[in-house]
């Protein structure tokens, strides 16, 4: 009990702060940002979506709401700040020739480096950064050729940069700093293995599985977002909304854990590989499968399924449970008054499905 008021009245805080944020400082930081980003690319002004109150509610706001334990990413409010910060360094930064680039093509140039920027940093892929941003930019009618190559090398100085910070983070000045690619998500080293055609009905199952899945999310968030407009009108309830649901996440995490509590013994060879393991109650040198899934961080819980067979999978009912929980808290979640993404609750959601058919099959 006294766990779970600790954690509740944390998740709590951290709630509506960040949500407090959003509706009275920075509101068009509210959301991704994802289809604001295409809408101004595109020639549509969107007024409060680039200034220096969204760029902190929109970093304060996404650190405090998934510290609260909320259903939420964080790649879509990366692509807007790094938005944000593309105009900044035009507009704001006294260097005399800058003002050569101030007028609307040249800001969206700057907007999609900044753009390709975020995302390469949250997934370590600079290619994927730089073909995210000219997805976000169609129809367009200002990127050239000569764009790509520009803002590959935006993306690729944007994780090469995170990578020394997160070296020096981790190690100090003690060891030598390494090229190495490192990003907020990371996904460890996949074994390289051969799948025969024979597994290929085991991609068209997963993809129907996700596909209604995905159907359903939109159905009932859309007529969760109606019913918001109606009801959630003021903005003491819009932030008192997003505390309940931090509440209601985090009680739900403690409750099953507490009720399917088991302990093993950690697997050496699986920590050295990076895993990180939960050992809520247990002895030392144990852990809880259900609390590494629920108390872990969203990119180590991704890293954790893609890895170690005898991991998560000493129980189905674990990754049903964890699967349930995400799945539903997410689509109540999406909508409230926060910064919020939807990529990283979609890959666990959708790696722990996975896993879990790996394992019932």
């Amino acid at each position: 009990m006294k766990a779970w008021l600790f954690l509740a009245s944390f998740a709590f805080i951290y709630a509506i702060i960040a949500s407090a944020l959003t509706v009275y400082l920075g509101p068009g930081a509210n959301g991704s940002g994802i289809a604001e980003i295409m809408a101004m690319l595109n020639g549509v002004n969107y007024p409060g979506y680039i200034s220096y109150e969204s760029l902190f509610t929109k970093i304060f706001g996404v650190i405090l709401a998934i510290s609260a334990s909320l259903c939420v990413g964080k790649e879509g409010p990366l692509a807007h700040i790094g938005a944000i910060v593309a105009n900044i360094v035009i507009y704001n930064i006294p260097i005399e020739k800058f003002k050569y680039f101030q007028n609307d093509v040249h800001k969206r140039e700057f907007m999609c480096a900044g753009i390709s920027a975020g995302v390469s940093a949250a997934f370590a892929a600079p290619i994927g950064g730089a073909m995210f941003a000219y997805e976000l930019s169609k129809p367009t009618t200002f990127w050239r050729f000569s764009m790509i190559w520009r803002i590959f090398f935006c993306a690729s100085i944007s994780t090469y940069t995170l990578s020394v910070w997160d070296q020096i983070h981790e190690y100090g000045f003690s060891k030598e700093l390494l090229l190495t690619s490192a990003g907020t998500i990371k996904f460890g080293k996949l074994q390289d293995i051969q799948v025969g055609i024979t597994h290929v009905h085991s991609a068209i199952i997963l993809g129907i599985i996700g596909g209604l899945l995905g159907s359903l999310f939109i159905s009932v968030n859309s007529s969760m977002t109606i019913w918001r407009k109606k009801y959630i009108t003021t903005n003491r309830i819009k932030v008192l909304e997003t505390g309940l649901y931090a509440v209601g996440t985090i009680s739900s995490s403690v409750f099953f854990t507490s009720k399917m509590h088991k302990c093993y013994d950690i697997n050496e060879a699986l920590k050295d590989e990076g895993q990180t393991f939960t050992r809520w109650t247990c002895d030392e040198g144990q852990y809880s499968p259900l609390a590494t899934l629920f108390f872990n961080t969203e990119g180590g819980t991704i890293k954790n399924l893609f890895h170690g067979d005898d991991y998560y999978t000493n129980e189905t009912i674990n990754l049903f449970i964890f699967i349930s929980c995400w799945y539903f808290w997410t689509i109540v979640t999406y909508g409230v008054w926060i910064p919020a993404g939807l990529f990283l609750p979609g890959i666990i959601v959708g790696g722990a499905i996975g896993r879990m058919y790996t394992w019932i099959i």
